[in-house]
């Protein structure tokens, strides 16, 4: 995989968007690890939605009609707050951003869109961009396999199985950090080592039945000098399958590619939560760009003690907190990360419900 450079080292594009769906204007860095959080609704999802419309737009040239975005027609997500016309570009810097700019906008008024592509380099930079969406298949008993041979686990976690099985012996091709003292890197050793983290003494495989073209987990856990048997994942709860797509497509990850991952904190213990931000701050370190979409003060937490071990530069993560402002327009505050993992601003409403609830406890 490439790594996106520009002529002033490593590519961190800027996202642009007016008039698009709650944002009147947004401009977000895109760094290598991009942190979105703030309450519902307030515009994480539509950062994420505005980067797949332009990534289908440099894949296929409709915009609106796709595997990544869909709308009906511009009405769909013109901004109710704002006035004027729909733009969403990606560009290369501020400094002359109508320089290397992918650009897709509406005309005020009319039924109209024009895209405009002029980077080599952000065309490369989206076209490698995979997406791990909220709604992930729960437990199943099999799961698809694709029809070729793909390492994407799939926008629902669908192919997670089949690419964890084709892939169990093939080391992992970045140099992210183990959390454990396993000298194994292949991809089957990583996944149980970090998935270890999630459900203690878990251990994962995965087989694929090609003439059926269909895969499945197990899921064994150790006891005493033994282990258990392999459960099949409907045996063993949410977690587990919740986990493992986000763990299995960070650790297949090459560097320079760019993953988008809605909640990955969903179904999971606080532990398990931590340690799965530890994962996405060393995969950022390692050279994955991560842009992760979450609710969870533990997944955040992970990321800064890694931050402050040293793991991850401070200046790899841009933290950003949405909200709504007094007009109903979502605005976006950018929340520094020092390199103590400490951060220079808590807004009202940033992870401070439970020292409210204590307070109202005490």
């Amino acid at each position: 995989m490439r790594l996106y450079m520009n002529n002033k080292g490593p590519l961190n594009p800027h996202l642009l968007v007016e008039n698009f769906k709650c944002f009147r204007n947004l401009e977000v860095q895109l760094l290598p690890l991009t942190i979105l959080t703030g309450v519902n609704g307030s515009g994480k999802s539509s950062v994420f939605q505005s980067l797949l419309m332009l990534k289908q737009t440099t894949e296929t040239g409709t915009p609106l009609e796709g595997d990544w975005f869909n709308a009906t027609d511009h009405s769909d997500f013109i901004c109710f707050f704002g006035n004027g016309a729909t733009s969403i570009s990606l560009t290369e810097s501020l400094d002359n951003p109508s320089k290397g700019r992918i650009t897709y906008s509406t005309e005020e008024h009319k039924e109209s869109e024009k895209v405009t592509v002029n980077s080599p380099l952000l065309t490369g930079y989206l076209q490698s961009m995979s997406y791990i969406c909220a709604e992930r298949l729960g437990p199943r008993l099999h799961n698809p396999s694709p029809s070729k041979d793909d390492d994407f686990v799939g926008v629902n976690g669908e192919f997670t199985s089949a690419v964890l099985a084709r892939q169990s012996d093939r080391n992992i091709s970045t140099e992210i950090e183990p959390i454990s003292d396993t000298k194994h890197q292949n991809l089957l050793e990583q996944v149980s080592s970090w998935m270890d983290q999630i459900s203690p003494s878990a251990r994962v495989k995965a087989h694929e039945v090609k003439n059926i073209e269909a895969a499945y987990s197990t899921v064994s856990f150790s006891y005493e000098a033994d282990r258990t048997p392999e459960f099949k994942p409907p045996m063993v709860g949410f977690g587990i399958s919740y986990a493992l797509p986000i763990i299995v497509a960070i650790l297949t990850a090459e560097t320079g590619q760019t993953i988008l991952i809605e909640n990955p904190e969903a179904h999971i213990h606080p532990s398990g939560q931590s340690a799965l931000g530890k994962l996405i701050a060393r995969a950022a370190g390692a050279g994955v760009r991560i842009i992760v979409e979450t609710h969870s003060d533990h997944l955040l937490n992970g990321i800064r003690i890694d931050v402050k071990n040293g793991l991850l530069s401070n200046e790899l993560v841009g933290l950003n907190y949405f909200r709504k402002s007094d007009d109903g327009s979502s605005e976006c505050i950018k929340i520094e990360m020092g390199t103590d993992g400490a951060l220079n601003h808590w807004p009202d409403g940033f992870f401070d419900q439970a020292i409210n609830d204590l307070v109202a406890l005490s």
